[in-house]
């Protein structure tokens, strides 16, 4: 659990859920949720801790540990799209040197010399440990940098210890479905892409993208059907995704 201090929420996890929000003023008389979010997003395992990360001008990141992957996944402290209360997946951070993560916290102080801009801290379970990693480095050109007292930044160190996943295809939500599924993929450069569905015997029945792709988070939903516009059968399909020479599998179901 953590407090936005600036903004006047809570948020808390539950583990094997989603991340849920709060009004932190007793004045609003409002003890429900506002909105739960993290509730898909390629998580793995629980959501094991939520920490945020301000800046002055209410911007900011939510980052939430995903303890079965080894990632971070990170959120938009002000919102999306004009609302303070839609958080989407932004990006994903792989945390080099931390596994099953039990917690984490952030900050936008300097401390050190080698910490000069803050830094995100994570537990390392089987090692009983914790992994300090600089934001700069973290951010690459990806986030931006608000050190505490001063406006936000863009950062552009290269990132050896923790950078956002260059490749990535998410479980889709929901899933079961019926009649529409949503995949949400991740480039970490504009180029070719081609995300397909196929049945059990490997025959492509519906291609979703064929195209060039923007860098960054992709979304895209199926309605169940083939490239006729027919209504396929309930069942289990996968769906794949190709791009330079990379390609990752998942699995999905049809229901009626």
């Amino acid at each position: 659990m953590t407090a936005d201090d600036q903004l006047g929420y809570i948020y808390a996890c539950e583990e094997g859920a989603a991340v849920r929000k709060f009004y932190a003023d007793p004045s609003q008389e409002q003890d429900e949720q506002i909105v739960a979010f993290a509730t898909g997003d390629g998580i793995s395992g629980d959501r094991e801790g939520v920490a945020v990360y301000g800046c002055v001008d209410g911007t900011g990141y939510i980052l939430v540990s995903s303890q079965g992957n080894t990632t971070v996944k990170v959120y938009r402290r002000e919102g999306d799209d004009g609302n303070p209360h839609k958080h989407s997946l932004l990006t994903t951070i792989k945390t080099n040197g931390s596994s099953e993560t039990d917690g984490l916290d952030v900050t936008n102080r300097p401390t050190s010399a080698q910490f000069p801009k803050g830094f995100l801290i994570t537990h390392n379970s089987p090692g009983k440990q914790f992994k300090l990693y600089a934001w700069e480095e973290i951010a690459k050109d990806y986030l931006t940098t608000c050190t505490a007292g001063g406006p936000p930044q863009t950062a552009v160190t290269y990132n050896q210890i923790a950078v956002p996943l260059a490749f990535e295809l998410e479980q889709n939500y929901p899933n079961p479905f019926n009649p529409e599924t949503t995949i949400r993929f991740h480039m970490q450069e504009t180029g070719y892409a081609e995300l397909a569905i196929l049945d059990l015997l490997g025959s492509r029945v519906r291609t979703l993208i064929a195209g060039v792709v923007s860098a960054g988070a992709n979304t895209v939903k199926w309605d169940g059907r083939n490239e006729l516009g027919q209504m396929l059968p309930s069942g289990t399909y996968t769906y794949r995704l190709e791009s330079k020479g990379q390609a990752q599998a998942r699995k999905l179901v049809l229901m009626k």
